[in-house]
């Protein structure tokens, strides 16, 4: 892993993975498949935290959030709470694009990359060696799709 010096010019902090679970269609076991990952790369000593960059039809805290910490036996983190791990969350079910539209947003991938920066790259205890993060609709291109500075 490589240093990366940040704007603050004051520490490096090593880059962890990110690892992307994505697929074309719903229901097809990206939300399992992620909580199923990470549970595992925990057991083995990895410290993971899973990401959900869009997710359509619930309000609150992301259903897939929900399921990833319940197959990682954890409790709801501060950044489940605060939004890092979902930033774009939307009430109807339907493709991130048509929902974003409906409620008058626009999905910006600046968001999902600042989004997972901060979640691979935390200072060390808190760093995950691991970030997951799960997208359906990988053919249309985004949020599936960047590359972190």
């Amino acid at each position: 892993m490589a240093d990366k010096l940040f704007s603050d010019g004051l520490k490096t902090r090593k880059q962890g993975k990110i690892l992307f679970v994505g697929g074309i269609d719903t229901d097809i076991g990206k939300t399992v498949a992620t909580g199923w990952l990470a549970a595992k790369l925990m057991r083995q000593g990895f410290s993971v935290i899973t990401q959900k960059i869009v997710q359509t039809g619930c309000t609150g805290i992301s259903d897939d959030i929900l399921v990833h910490r319940r197959l990682q036996n954890l409790p709801l983190l501060p950044e489940d709470t605060d939004g890092t791990t979902c930033p774009y969350l939307f009430g109807y079910p339907c493709s991130p694009h048509l929902a974003a539209r409906m409620a008058g947003a626009r999905i910006d991938p600046a968001r999902g990359r600042v989004s997972t920066l901060p979640l691979s790259t935390a200072p060390p205890p808190d760093s995950p060696n691991v970030t997951i993060t799960s997208c359906s609709k990988a053919r249309a291109g985004w949020p599936c799709r960047w590359t972190t500075p």
